[in-house]
């Protein structure tokens, strides 16, 4: 009796499981439909987000929401998807080389990707970003040729736009 219940408990666990794996899929799928306007894009996306999730360590629907997010705010600058693709990488590689864990690397995606969203990184966003990522703030700082103090300051005064941050993290 007690290995059927212990079959039973594993199946139902299972299925638990399977219905948030396809949640995520659902979710990944959506956010990749947003940000793209034809099948063959949205065939890329899915298949270059993926890659990426896999060769820098995270999660693939963090890597969706950030490709998601600096895709459409991009596009107002002209970016191609090329470019947002490079982009994506390389915050997901400079969160890796920061030491960030899963759960800091998604928050630093998180604020990152509402800063492009919003055409600007300050207060949380920049606070979050600066404790989580620290190597994509060094990045931004020597980009911009200023110190870590200046760059707060930077933040503070809505000087961290989306088209600076573009033009930084491209380096």
């Amino acid at each position: 009796a007690l290995g059927r219940m212990a079959v039973e408990a594993g199946a139902a666990l299972s299925a638990v499981q399977i219905g948030q794996m396809a949640d995520q899929y659902n979710n990944i799928i959506a956010k990749l439909k947003l940000a793209t306007s034809t099948q063959a894009e949205f065939n890329r996306a899915m298949s270059e987000t993926f890659a990426i999730a896999q060769r820098t360590y995270t999660s693939w629907e963090n890597t969706a929401v950030l490709y998601q997010r600096t895709s459409i705010a991009l596009k107002e600058y002209g970016a191609s998807q090329s470019e947002v693709l490079r982009l994506t990488e390389t915050i997901n590689k400079a969160l890796q080389v920061s030491g960030a864990t899963t759960i800091q690397a998604s928050a630093a995606i998180l604020q990152l990707s509402q800063a492009f969203a919003s055409n600007v990184l300050r207060g949380d966003e920049f606070n979050s970003v600066a404790e989580n990522g620290i190597r994509i703030m060094q990045a931004l700082a020597r980009s911009l040729n200023v110190g870590m103090g200046e760059l707060r300051a930077m933040a503070e005064a809505g000087e961290l736009t989306g088209e600076v941050l573009r033009r930084a993290l491209a380096d």
